[in-house]
């Protein structure tokens, strides 16, 4: 199975989505899914083999809309992706596709409640809803962190978020077999 990830910034330097992406990728190659990252229209091939997140500066092959196709699902992981590209991504990809969204905490309340948090709007109204239209779930991991069912330092978060994110996508790609 190959699963293609979107995720903008896929290199050191960004954050939790490119590490916790490297690491879902080591979690499913066990059970033979190979997984691709998608970034700004570059694609990252066998992220299950890296033993790092890429520098900064390293190159990456162009992706090719043609060879969505060969994906047997779609994680956009993370908000703020580029409109033009993911809006591109959602066009080209086959009826059969399942899209998954993890927003990472982007749809929280939190997000939206400061005076400077009103140009999230625009970007919601006119990109993530169409994203989260298009998804077959929509997997709310960061849920843990709003909820206070643990703190950070208590336990690894990145783990809480692959077993839930291999939890559900599991559930939903063999319940479609």
């Amino acid at each position: 199975m190959k699963l293609l990830c979107v995720v903008q910034n896929f290199r050191q330097g960004w954050g939790g989505v490119p590490e916790a992406t490297r690491l879902l990728a080591h979690v499913l190659a066990p059970a033979g899914i190979s997984v691709d990252v998608y970034d700004l229209g570059r694609i990252h091939r066998a992220v299950e083999q890296l033993a790092f997140l890429p520098e900064p500066d390293t190159a990456a092959d162009d992706f090719d809309m043609a060879s969505l196709e060969w994906y047997d699902a779609v994680l956009v992981m993370g908000p703020w992706q580029d409109p033009r590209r993911i809006m591109s991504l959602l066009k080209a990809r086959g009826p059969a596709q399942p899209l998954f969204y993890l927003p990472r905490g982007g749809l929280g309340g939190i997000e939206f409640s400061r005076l400077r948090d009103l140009k999230k709007w625009p970007y919601f109204y006119l990109v993530e809803r169409r994203i989260i239209r298009a998804a077959a779930a929509i997997i709310c991991t960061a849920a843990l962190h709003f909820g206070g069912v643990f703190a950070p330092g208590d336990i690894d978060h990145h783990n809480v978020q692959l077993t839930l994110t291999l939890a559900t996508m599991t559930a939903l790609i063999v319940g479609r077999g």
